[in-house]
């Protein structure tokens, strides 16, 4: 029988992925049908990109939204806010997660406390539920990895994609050929891959209507 201790290590190491439920975002195109007049059969995989702190970033758009309502949820003033605000399969996962440790919810008409939100990974943005720098390493496709970026290795936070940004047009093409496509939204990048400001990022609504 696995004590307790040997299924919280197992547990821990598989919240060191994304649970499952949120990983659509990882898939990557289809191999392409085209039809007789060279238009492809298969819709391509929208991507969100833009511009913060000098870098370039690329963010699949499902989990542009998953990230967008994780950041909604975490601006919620009561814990019934929260609960109808993030995501099912991350609620889920949290709530094993504090089962773990004898934990319980909040009433919800409790006032919403992000400390008491279970924290994923201390070195990640959001608690460990936001976006993560190894993020663009995993799906970006090789070719745009080799001829327009570097992989850098960190200490603490595993390995980042550096993207040449003056080469954005070169990257977009390339993409557009793998079966990405591609739109701009600087805004939106920001407030994902920066630090976390609840009462700065009016554009997250709208994002999220166009869904």
């Amino acid at each position: 029988m696995e004590t307790d201790s040997l299924s919280l290590a197992r547990k821990r190491k598989q919240m060191s992925l994304w649970p499952k439920g949120t990983m659509e975002w990882k898939k990557k195109p289809a191999k392409t049908d085209w039809s007789g007049n060279g238009v492809p059969l298969i819709p391509k995989i929208e991507v969100t990109y833009g511009f913060h702190a000098g870098r370039l970033f690329f963010i699949p758009k499902l989990r542009v939204i998953e990230l967008l309502k994780i950041l909604t949820a975490l601006r919620a003033k009561t814990w019934k806010e929260f609960k109808q605000r993030i995501p099912k399969a991350l609620f889920r996962i949290m709530t094993e997660m504090k089962t773990d440790y004898d934990e319980s919810w909040p009433d919800d008409d409790q006032p919403f406390n992000v400390e008491e939100v279970p924290c994923r990974n201390v070195s990640a943005s959001l608690r460990g539920w936001g976006y993560d720098i190894e993020e663009m390493v995993q799906w970006m496709p090789e070719g745009v990895k080799n001829r327009f970026g570097r992989v850098t290795v960190t200490v603490h936070d595993g390995c980042f994609l550096e993207l040449d940004h003056e080469k954005s047009r070169g990257i977009i093409a390339m993409l557009n050929k793998c079966g990405y496509r591609c739109k701009k939204d600087s805004n939106v990048i920001s407030s994902l891959v920066g630090d976390y400001a609840p009462d700065n990022d009016p554009k997250t609504p709208n994002f999220l209507a166009q869904k």
